[in-house]
């Protein structure tokens, strides 16, 4: 479940919801330079990253008294060191 659908099932309106993108970053670890063995999309560009490295980003948030939401997503390094200069 996604954070802004959790917030609408808990009540809250839809400006009280942080734009999605903004919230994952908020709440992500630094970026890892992986090996991907399986094909991966990249967030940003949308290019396709297999069998070489990329930049690993994983989000964990708290949804609800027990539960833990992990969510990875991709970047193309050169992707992401223009998205990081950009930022």
């Amino acid at each position: 479940m996604k954070y802004n659908e959790y917030r609408k099932k808990l009540g809250y309106s839809v400006l009280d919801t942080l734009p999605y993108d903004e919230f994952f970053y908020s709440k992500c670890k630094p970026a890892v330079l992986t090996f991907a063995w399986m094909p991966k999309r990249c967030h940003i560009s949308g290019k396709q990253i297999w069998l070489k490295y990329g930049y690993k980003l994983t989000a964990t948030w708290r949804a609800g008294d027990i539960d833990f939401v992990s969510e990875h997503r991709w970047h193309d390094r050169y992707s992401h060191i223009l998205w990081r200069l950009k930022r």
